[in-house]
C-alpha cells in the first residue's frame, strides 16, 4: 500500500513539475496559451498514464520503458488528431445586443462557464452590452435586463448544455463582448475552465470581480479612475496590466505561486504598491487570490 502511494505522489510531483514549467513558458511567450486547450482535451491519457504508473511503473525496469512508450505513443497519435482544424462547423452563433437604457450604473454579471470570454469597451454608449457569442449546437445563453432609476442589471449566463462531456472544450468557444463606456458599471465576470481576457480600457468601473477555476486570465486597467478589484482563481495564470497614469495597490493572497511584480513596487506588511500610489488620482485596490499558478503584473508596453 505503502509503495502505491509513492507511486502515486510521484506521478504529481512530476505533473506539477511539467505544468509549472508549461506556465512558465506562457509567461514568457514562448509557448502560446492556447497549448491548455490541447492539454485539457487529452485528460484520458493522463488516467491512462496513471494506471500504467500503477501497473507497471515500479515492478521493472522493462515495465516503466513500456509504460513511458506507450503514453508517448498515445500522446503524438492524440496531438496529431487535435491538430486538425475543425474550424466553427456546427456551433450555434447568438447576437447579443442591450440598449442602455439611459443608465447611468449598471451592474454586469457575465458567466460563459468555459471557453474564452473577451469584454472590452464599446466606441459608444448607447448600448450596455454588444457582441457575438458562439455556442453548442442547441444551445442558447440566458439574458436578464432590469433598470430601476438609471440603475441597470444584466446578467448573461451559458445554457445548460455547457456542461456537456463532449462539448466545446477549446478555444473555439468564444463569448466576444463589448460593454458600455457611457455608464459607471460594477463588473463580475466568471469562468470555470478557459481564457478570460479583459480589456477595460476606457471603462467607468466602480467595482472589479473576476475569478476562474482553471485558466489564464488577464487584465488591462482602465486609465482613469478609483473602484475596488478583486481577481481569483485555481489554478492558472493571471496577468494585471497597468497603464499610464493609473496607481495600483496590490494585496495578493496566493499560496504555490510565481509572483512577476515590476521592480519599483514597494513592500509593507505583504502589500505591494506602485510608486505614488497614496496621492494618486486614479488608483485601484486589488485583490489577487490564486492557489496554484503565476502571477505577472507588469506596466503597459
Amino acid at each position: 500500500m505503502e509503495n502505491k502511494e509513492q507511486q502515486v505522489n510521484f506521478l504529481g510531483t512530476r505533473l506539477l513539475y511539467v505544468a509549472g514549467c508549461i506556465m512558465l513558458l506562457n509567461v514568457l511567450g514562448i509557448v502560446d496559451w492556447s497549448m491548455w486547450w490541447t492539454i485539457l482535451s487529452l485528460w484520458p491519457i493522463f488516467l491512462i498514464a496513471a494506471g500504467l504508473e500503477l501497473l507497471f511503473g515500479r515492478r521493472s525496469r522493462a515495465g516503466s520503458l513500456f509504460a513511458a512508450l506507450l503514453v508517448m505513443l498515445l500522446l503524438v497519435g492524440a496531438l496529431l488528431l487535435s491538430s486538425v482544424d475543425l474550424g466553427t462547423a456546427g456551433q450555434n452563433s447568438q447576437q447579443i445586443r442591450q440598449p442602455r437604457d439611459d443608465a447611468t450604473q449598471a451592474e454586469i454579471h457575465i458567466d460563459p462557464m468555459l471557453g474564452v470570454l473577451r469584454l472590452d469597451a464599446l466606441p459608444e454608449s448607447a448600448d450596455l452590452v454588444r457582441g457575438e457569442i458562439l455556442l453548442e449546437p442547441d444551445e442558447e445563453a440566458q439574458e436578464e435586463f432590469e433598470n430601476q432609476g438609471g440603475r441597470a442589471s444584466y446578467s448573461l449566463t451559458a445554457g445548460d448544455q455547457s456542461w456537456a462531456p463532449f462539448g466545446f472544450w477549446d478555444s473555439r468557444r468564444v463569448w466576444d463582448l463589448g460593454l458600455s463606456p457611457g455608464a459607471t458599471l460594477d463588473l463580475n465576470s466568471s469562468i470555470s475552465l478557459g481564457q478570460h481576457d479583459l480589456d477595460l480600457t476606457g471603462l467607468d468601473l466602480g467595482n472589479l470581480q473576476s475569478s476562474m477555476a482553471l485558466g489564464w486570465t488577464e487584465v488591462i486597467l482602465p486609465a482613469k479612475g478609483r473602484f475596488g478589484a478583486h481577481v481569483s482563481g485555481a489554478m492558472g495564470g493571471i496577468s494585471i496590466v497597468i497603464p499610464e497614469g493609473m496607481a495600483l495597490r496590490l494585496n495578493p493572497g496566493t499560496a504555490m505561486v510565481l509572483r512577476l511584480l515590476p521592480d519599483d513596487f514597494q513592500e509593507q506588511g505583504g502589500v505591494y504598491t506602485s510608486p505614488g500610489y497614496a496621492a494618486a488620482e486614479n488608483r485601484v485596490d486589488l485583490e489577487v487570490d490564486l492557489a496554484m499558478g503565476i502571477l505577472n503584473v507588469r506596466y503597459a508596453d
